[in-house]
């Protein structure tokens, strides 16, 4: 589960397999137990380019996920300051009945915040 932040953090939530089994002070660990990832694996993903195609192709498919949260009115899951742009962008797609079925700037507005985590 991943959880981003209108200040650009991103929230990894690491499935409990995926921890060290000794505990936080095991430092061979890929992932902490508290579920952090390591320095050395952190390092490693901020090293690793990502193409902006792929960014694109990712924060689609990330929008589809963030409507269903928005529709089954997961407000626990989303930022409120994000939240309120996504209240405002519906309402504008509802405003037209064109754009009420595949609401475009919903689908904007969440994409803007996905991209804006990089």
């Amino acid at each position: 589960v991943t959880h981003f932040s209108t200040s650009g953090d991103l929230h990894i939530n690491v499935p409990a397999r995926m921890a060290s089994r000794t505990g936080a002070n095991n430092d061979n660990a890929l992932i902490l137990y508290d579920g952090r990832p390591s320095d050395e694996v952190m390092a490693t993903l901020q090293a690793t380019p990502v193409s902006d195609k792929t960014k694109e192709t990712y924060a689609q498919e990330n929008a589809v996920f963030t409507i269903w949260l928005y529709d089954k009115d997961a407000d626990s899951f989303i930022n409120d300051e994000i939240l309120e742009s996504l209240h405002k962008a519906n309402e504008e797609d509802q405003e037209l009945p064109t754009s009420a079925r595949h609401r475009p700037r919903l689908r904007r507005a969440i994409k803007e915040h996905l991209l804006a985590v990089n």
